[in-house]
């Protein structure tokens, strides 16, 4: 809306009463282009909008208007600082690598490469076996994007979640619940690759597709040997509490299946288990398209 011209101060979005001046690479250049097709959602973008010519000029002009806000890469912030997203339900989603590589937070751009249908020449198929390895991960990292190594994530830094579940109790998600959640999160980490879903289904969104075999690589690896990997379902808060356990469950078992499937070396070396709390533990607020689809999910908790 901010891009579109339809927001056009602060005060709207409950800041300062002071105009927002945003600003964006110019045509072709970053992530311009995907932001003109994703973010705006077919909307057209408002002449308003100044455009940069590099990132760094962009970097530099946010850092320089106190009201100003841009688009630009998560490695590249400069002296801006990043949106921290929230809704009108008052739960935080904070840009991280973690939180990233989870697709958690909503505004990312994941790169995919396409391959035919057809068996690849022997060069094609070293290189997409050296893109998965760890060294390869390094070397994203280097250039300044976000890479897919699978981060554990201890239960010291998940607070906020636990406060946004006591926030969403309710007759529907009563403390038994949430007592269970907590002493699952005690024992575990939480690993940063995540599945995501469309909603009413069990059937995965496409990023979710390519963390299956992301996963079942780092089984096969030996990453994991001798821990406990729990599939632990989650959706929205749409429809009844009991619907949606029943949701979660099926979501965890189908992730688990799949992973199952494609680790065909894994054998006993793993524990694989499935559980679900249905809509007790919200990423985001339910008011919005987006803050649903952060919901129903499918995380990978580590023992």
């Amino acid at each position: 809306a901010i891009y579109a011209g339809q927001i056009e101060n602060w005060a709207e979005v409950g800041g300062e009463d002071a105009p927002i001046t945003a600003y964006l690479l110019r045509d072709s250049e970053g992530f311009s282009d995907v932001f003109d097709r994703r973010g705006m959602a077919g909307g057209k973008l408002s002449d308003e909008v100044l455009r940069q010519p590099t990132n760094s000029d962009l970097i530099h002009a946010i850092s320089e208007d106190p009201f100003g806000i841009g688009i630009s890469t998560f490695s590249q912030p400069g002296n801006t600082e990043i949106v921290t997203l929230s809704g009108e339900c008052g739960y935080e989603l904070a840009a991280n690598p973690q939180s990233i590589r989870a697709e958690d937070y909503p505004l990312t751009a994941p790169l995919f490469i396409y391959l035919p249908a057809r068996r690849l020449p022997k060069i094609a198929r070293d290189f997409l076996a050296y893109i998965r390895s760890d060294a390869a991960q390094l070397v994203i990292r280097r250039v300044g994007l976000v890479d897919q190594v699978p981060g554990e994530s201890p239960v010291d830094v998940q607070g906020r979640r636990l406060a946004n579940a006591i926030d969403a109790a309710g007759p529907e998600v009563d403390l038994g619940e949430l007592k269970a959640i907590a002493a699952l999160m005690v024992d575990n980490a939480r690993l940063s690759v995540t599945f995501r879903f469309r909603g009413g289904s069990s059937d995965l969104d496409a990023p979710s597709l390519s963390n299956i075999l992301l996963l079942a690589q780092a089984l096969e690896s030996g990453r994991f040997d001798g821990r406990v990997l729990r599939f632990v379902g989650f959706t929205d808060s749409l429809g009844t509490a009991a619907r949606n356990q029943q949701l979660a469950l099926r979501r965890a078992q189908a992730v688990l299946r799949a992973v199952k499937s494609e680790a065909e070396t894994l054998g006993d070396r793993v524990t694989l288990e499935a559980v679900a709390f249905g809509e007790a533990l919200p990423m985001a607020c339910d008011d919005s398209a987006w803050g649903r689809r952060v919901n129903r999910r499918v995380e990978v908790w580590v023992k």
